[in-house]
C-alpha cells in the first residue's frame, strides 16, 4: 500500500479539505461583514493615499451589505464629513449596485448637511470642515530644472502626480507646501490654479446654468436627507432629476404648463427615500467627484477606509 492511499485511509486529505473548506467560508464571512482590502487606483486622493496603496474598509461603520442585494445589515456607526469613504460609482446605473466599479473619495457632506466650496474651502454649516489639507494644482515655472525637482523632492511629492508642460509643472500641492515652494523658487514662479471666483461651468452638476458653480466655488447646496420633503421647480430640477428617477426608481414627466409630475401626481413635491453624501478627491483638482456627477445614495456606500 502506497503512502497516498495511506494518507487518505486516515482521512487525512478529507480532514484537510474540510478544515481549508471552513477557513475559505470564515474568511468570505469576515470580508462580507467585517474588513475587506481595497488597492488605491488613482492620485485622486493625494495626499493621503496614491496609486498601489493597500487601505482596510470598515463595513461595520455604516453596515455591510448583504451579498448579492442591496439590503443592509446593522452598522455600528455612521459616515461623518472627514471620513475617507469606499463606495460604488452611483453612475453605473447599467449594472446592479455590487458590480459597479468601486471609488474612495472623502465625505465632505452627509444627509441634512449645508456643503459650500469656497475659493476651494469647504465649509459645513458655515463651518469649516476638520479633515487633513487636501491639494490643488500650482503652475511651477522652471527656472532652474535642478533645483526645482530638488525642492520638489525634498516636498514628498511623488513624480505620478506631476503634470510636465513647457517651461512648467503642474504639481499639486497644499498651501503650506506652495508656501515652502514660494520661498524658494520665488512667488513669481509659483501660481495657484484655484478659481477665486463662481462662476457657471456646463461640467459642474447639476449641469444647469440656473447654479453659478465651478471646481472651487460651489453651492451652497443641502444634501438630502431621507424624509426631506423636496418643492421641486423647474429651476432646481436638475439638481434632483437622477435622485427621483434612478436612485429612487420613480416615473417622472414634465408638462406643457412646466409642472413635474411624479407617478401621475402633480403635487410638486417629493419626499427622500434615502440619505445622500458629498464626496471629494483630496487632490482636488485631479479627482472625479461629486462635483461633476451627484450625491452617493446610502445603498452605494461600502464602509469607512482606515
Amino acid at each position: 500500500m502506497s503512502w497516498r492511499e495511506r494518507v487518505w485511509q486516515r482521512g487525512g486529505i478529507l480532514d484537510w479539505l474540510k478544515a481549508f473548506g471552513l477557513a475559505l467560508r470564515l474568511l468570505l464571512f469576515f470580508k462580507t461583514f467585517f474588513l475587506q482590502t481595497m488597492v488605491v487606483r488613482s492620485t485622486s486622493m493625494f495626499p493621503a493615499h496614491l496609486p498601489g496603496d493597500l487601505v482596510l474598509v470598515n463595513k461595520l461603520s455604516y453596515g455591510a451589505r448583504i451579498p448579492f442585494t442591496n439590503v443592509r445589515v446593522f452598522g455600528l456607526g455612521s459616515i461623518f464629513p472627514g471620513d475617507v469613504v469606499a463606495f460604488n460609482f452611483p453612475m453605473e446605473g447599467q449594472k446592479e449596485i455590487h458590480q459597479r466599479s468601486v471609488y474612495i473619495k472623502r465625505c465632505v457632506a452627509g444627509p441634512g448637511e449645508i456643503l459650500k466650496l469656497d475659493n476651494g474651502q469647504v465649509f459645513i454649516n458655515n463651518d469649516s470642515l476638520q479633515a487633513p489639507a487636501p491639494s490643488f494644482n500650482f503652475n511651477v515655472q522652471i527656472t532652474d530644472s535642478a533645483l526645482v525637482d530638488s525642492v520638489i523632492l525634498g516636498l514628498g511629492i511623488p513624480e505620478e502626480v506631476i503634470t510636465e508642460g513647457r517651461n512648467e509643472l503642474f504639481v499639486p500641492l497644499t498651501w503650506p507646501q506652495a508656501y515652502s515652494l514660494e520661498d524658494v523658487l520665488g512667488a513669481e514662479n509659483v501660481s495657484s490654479t484655484v478659481e477665486s471666483t463662481p462662476g457657471e461651468r456646463a461640467y459642474i452638476f447639476p449641469f444647469s446654468p440656473n447654479f453659478n458653480w465651478n471646481d472651487d466655488n460651489y453651492g451652497p447646496l443641502r444634501i438630502p436627507a431621507k424624509g426631506d420633503t423636496l418643492k421641486l421647480t423647474i429651476a432646481n430640477w436638475p439638481l434632483y432629476d437622477r435622485l427621483i428617477t434612478i436612485y429612487e426608481n420613480n416615473a417622472v414627466s414634465i408638462g406643457k404648463n412646466q409642472k413635474i409630475s411624479i407617478n401621475g401626481n402633480e403635487s410638486g413635491r417629493y419626499i427622500i427615500k434615502q440619505d445622500y453624501f458629498f464626496v471629494l478627491g483630496d487632490n482636488r483638482h485631479n479627482s472625479f467627484d461629486s462635483r461633476f456627477w451627484g450625491f452617493v445614495p446610502a445603498d452605494h456606500i461600502i464602509g469607512k477606509i482606515f
